[in-house]
């Protein structure tokens, strides 16, 4: 593949996706649309999920004569999003078939069963208390437009209740006597989203609340007759509501957190005495728990460090609080006595991610993965005090051992602020210029972490370094930092990365003519910011699903998220200040190759985003590759179209950056 010739535009071929959930931005988790009214029974079981591999230690083994291939790399699997039943049987997701699909592990079982055959996959799915039945969505091509099923965990019969391809249907919250869910849905107006209860015996939905707004349901009591409602404003900025039901299932709703300026409540939940738990930076300089005084929006605190809390979960039955501290990126898992409000120890994990999925009598489901382990499901056992692995994904073949860990590091910035970054350096690396790759994160209110990532091992292994920032903006060091790139701010930011620039070549790691950008979403504007406003100091970029035009951007994103972006960017009021960041704007200034990467079904960032730039520089005769997928939306993470597109990643950075 080579210059300009290299623009494939996939509108006739079979290229898919997958995605995970977030419930500020809501990002379904595998994009998928499924008409099967029954169950397949053709499903098999698939054992590579729960065989543990070989290769158990994580110490380097060397790099192998023969480095396995990028295929190869792609098809090791992840498992998450666990939940377990009553009677102990365990569900989680995992893409043996390329998007996620959701399996069952029987108590005492050792080889899970796939119970979904979805073309698109699983966008997100919630098991009834009573560990019946189970409510999913799916959506089509990377739409995340959800859809919602049922399925029969008995029968495995899935029945659809709820479909218009232009509406979301999502965010189950089961009633505690398992016979209905309430959801949320756009389907009024395409922007706010009301909130609505279906009846599992009579198959019949009512709608709860017709409340204009970002509406999250977050949690609903024990006796099933009050729930906890978070509403956005922006992604700084939110508010929870009690809802309490009347007999003729109505609602009347009460605001919990009157508040004055910008103050984030997430993650609302009822403890065993119905009092509200609740995530917030009231006050407080990161993230961190504590109870609702009332209706004031006071915080009784329970839990503040220097550490950002990033998620929470809360048990009834005992009373434990679990918590994941972000610390310089890594998710440590914390458990709180909520009686004596004393912190219990909690078995040591390697450094890595724990992610919270739910608590169960006795027991916490929950998932790790860390830079050189993919992920996994895990439980931790209350009362013998002990934590072991459930899933067991397979690594395709791969030795664990070629792996390597990041290194953490601090770099100065124009203003004297330090950036915390993630270092990768290839095996055998001793000194001197190498090529290097930095890697933009989304967002912009994201954070890199360093999971385990596939394509930075096997470019690691290939003699690639990665650079990874969290400039200001990111997530995970508080509001005040998060908040730098605001609106008019928005170039600080990009100069950040010219910061990291400068200390890569100064420290001798490599040099302009050695050196690459890459990134996704908000990611891809930075990556197209840099070359056109630093041209002379990269050799290469790759732009993914990104945003070149803040006016085209904000005036064709889904509608439901408008009022998100022009809160961080910038509203289309102040249409010249948007004009001035748009690199589209600055074409002429690129002297770097550019590889362009883009989804027909993009919800977020349409996909007039990736053509206005291939346009623009071939008008201009100057190359441009570029890869467009017809059933992608933001991201390609469909197995075949990861594939596809991690394959010519090599090959453009092979190209460019390699002497």
């Amino acid at each position: 593949m080579t210059g300009a010739d290299t623009n494939l535009d996939f509108r006739t071929s079979r290229i898919r996706i997958v995605r995970k959930y977030h419930p500020i931005f809501s990002i379904p988790a595998a994009c998928a649309l499924a008409l099967l009214s029954t169950a397949c029974p053709s499903c098999t079981p698939h054992p590579s999920t729960l065989v543990e591999p070989s290769v158990d230690s994580r110490e380097p083994s060397g790099v192998a004569e023969s480095i396995p291939e990028i295929e190869q790399f792609m098809r090791i699997l992840a498992a998450g999003d666990p939940s377990r039943a009553p009677d102990g049987t365990v569900y989680y997701t995992t893409f043996t078939t390329g998007v996620d699909q959701i399996y069952r592990l029987d108590p005492g079982g050792v080889q899970p069963v796939r119970l979904t055959d979805f073309e698109f996959g699983v966008d997100y799915y919630e098991l009834s208390p009573d560990g019946r039945w189970i409510a999913l969505g799916t959506s089509i091509g990377g739409s995340e437009q959800s859809d919602i099923h049922l399925l029969d965990v008995d029968t495995l019969e899935i029945r659809p209740l709820f479909a218009d391809p232009q509406v979301r249907f999502e965010n189950i919250l089961w009633e505690p006597d398992s016979q209905g869910f309430y959801f949320r849905s756009n389907e009024v107006n395409g922007t706010d989203f009301f909130l609505y209860r279906y009846h599992l015996p009579s198959g019949s939905r009512s709608l709860l609340a017709e409340t204009p707004g970002y509406n999250w349901l977050s949690d609903i009591s024990a006796d099933g007759r009050r729930i906890l409602v978070t509403r956005y404003t922006s992604n700084a900025n939110s508010d929870v509501f009690l809802y309490t039901l009347d007999q003729d299932g109505s609602a009347t709703e009460t605001l919990l957190t009157p508040h004055e300026g910008e103050i984030a409540y997430f993650q609302p939940f009822f403890d065993r005495q119905g009092e509200v738990w609740v995530m917030t930076n009231r006050q407080a300089p990161v993230m961190g728990i504590g109870l609702l005084v009332g209706t004031t929006g006071e915080v009784d605190w329970v839990v503040r460090s220097r550490w950002e809390v990033e998620e929470m979960v809360v048990s009834r039955d005992p009373v434990m609080l679990a918590y994941i501290s972000n610390e310089e990126g890594y998710g440590r898992l914390h458990l709180v006595d909520m009686v004596s409000r004393q912190e219990v120890a909690v078995p040591e994990l390697p450094q890595g991610i724990a992610g919270l999925s739910r608590f169960y009598p006795g027991h916490l489901m929950f998932t790790f993965s860390s830079p050189t382990q993919t992920g996994d499901v895990w439980v931790l056992d209350l009362a013998e005090h002990s934590v072991r692995q459930v899933t067991f994904s397979d690594y395709a073949g791969v030795d664990p051992g070629l792996f390597r860990d990041p290194i953490l590091v601090h770099y100065p910035s124009f203003d004297g602020r330090e950036i915390p970054a993630f270092l990768y350096l290839p095996p055998g690396y001793q000194a001197g210029p190498i090529p290097t790759i930095i890697e933009a994160h989304g967002g912009p209110e994201g954070q890199f972490r360093p999971f385990f990532n596939r394509h930075f091992q096997y470019l690691m292994l290939h003699g690639f370094a990665l650079f990874a920032p969290n400039v200001r903006g990111s997530t995970g060091y508080g509001p005040e930092y998060m908040a730098l790139d605001n609106y008019t701010l928005r170039r600080d930011s990009v100069r950040d990365y010219g910061a990291a620039v400068d200390w890569l070549v100064t420290q001798g790691y490599t040099d302009e003519s050695l050196l690459g950008i890459k990134g996704a979403s908000y990611g891809g504007y930075v990556v197209m910011a840099c070359i056109t406003e630093m041209p002379e100091r990269f050799a290469a970029a790759w732009e993914e699903v990104g945003i070149v035009n803040f006016v085209t951007f904000l005036e064709n994103t889904a509608d439901y998220r408008r009022a998100l972006r022009e809160a961080e960017y910038g509203p289309l009021s102040d249409r010249p200040f948007l004009e001035s960041i748009s690199p589209i704007h600055h074409l002429d200034r690129i002297r770097a190759p550019l590889f362009v990467v883009h989804g027909e079904n993009d919800p977020r960032v349409p996909v007039g985003e990736a053509r206005q730039i291939i346009e623009a520089l071939q008008a201009r005769g100057q190359p441009v590759e570029s890869l467009i997928f017809p059933d992608e939306g933001h991201g390609v993470s469909r197995l075949e179209n990861r594939l596809v597109m991690y394959r010519a990643m090599v090959d453009f950075f092979t190209r460019a950056l390699k002497r």
